[in-house]
């Protein structure tokens, strides 16, 4: 008899999050003074297929990029990514990336894009270290076989937060998949709503660690929790951000000089 194909283990799902823009302050927040951050209606969609048992690669598919790339899942290092001694869970919080653990990826995300010129391929090899990083780090060596197709309506390196909206999009798929978010949903908690959103930031500032290496955190505590935040620089220890969950929505003018 014809063998019937497996079919996917999960259905296709999208998450979005949405860009920032610095409403007041933003040169004054180097010298150590408070800015406002605000989210905007700009925003980056991916979309989650997983494939079937059968199917054991992960695909890359950022499109606006031009960034197309496909690992085989059992060749990623995830030896060194579960040792007991390197080992993060989803609650964990990262401030800094493990030397070790970019250095094991860096041979992987290093076999994108291998055909462009060296400023657009350098975009690309560090979009592959934020996914993979966040990969390994959330995903085992079980994980089902996914693409991941990403576009984004956020203008890039203008100071929008489009790596951040990126980060948050790539964080919440992964969270998702190894189910350790629910909702939102009517009767939830706005403790446990918080908790999430704080969860899905935190991997998300990973991802802007491998993108940037020295993110201030501003960006992705703005594309993940939306409305506003007071950013302030500190002398020494991470800066302070403060969330002003009344911040009234408003029309902004943006313009691309």
């Amino acid at each position: 008899m014809e063998r019937k194909p497996s079919s996917p283990l999960a259905p296709t799902f999208m998450v979005s999050a949405p860009g920032k823009v610095i409403v007041f302050g933003e040169h004054a927040a180097v010298f150590g003074k408070p800015a406002i951050a605000a989210a905007i209606s700009l925003r980056s969609y991916l979309l989650v297929t997983t494939l079937s048992k059968s199917q054991r690669i992960v695909r890359l598919n950022f499109r606006d990029i031009g960034l197309d790339h496909t690992w085989k899942i059992d060749t990623l290092p995830w030896d060194i990514f579960h040792r007991p001694d390197k080992k993060k869970f989803y609650y964990s919080l990262i401030d800094f990336l493990d030397p070790e653990l970019l250095d094991a990826i860096i041979p992987h995300a290093e076999e994108v894009s291998k055909h462009l010129p060296e400023k657009q391929r350098k975009m690309h090899v560090r979009s592959a270290t934020a996914f993979l990083y966040l990969f390994l780090s959330l995903g085992s060596l079980h994980s089902p076989g996914s693409i991941y197709t990403l576009r984004s309506t956020i203008p890039i390196g203008a100071g929008l937060g489009s790596s951040a909206s990126i980060c948050v999009c790539l964080s919440t798929a992964l969270l998702l998949q190894i189910r350790t978010l629910t909702g939102p949903h009517p009767d939830q908690p706005a403790e446990e709503a918080q908790i999430q959103i704080e969860r899905i930031s935190r991997w998300a500032f990973v991802g802007e660690l491998c993108i940037h290496g020295d993110p201030s955190g501003v960006d992705n505590a703005v594309s993940a929790g939306g409305k506003a935040v007071v950013y302030q620089r500190k002398r020494s220890g991470p800066p302070s951000v403060t969330p002003l969950n009344k911040f009234p929505k408003l029309p902004l003018l943006l313009v691309n000089t």
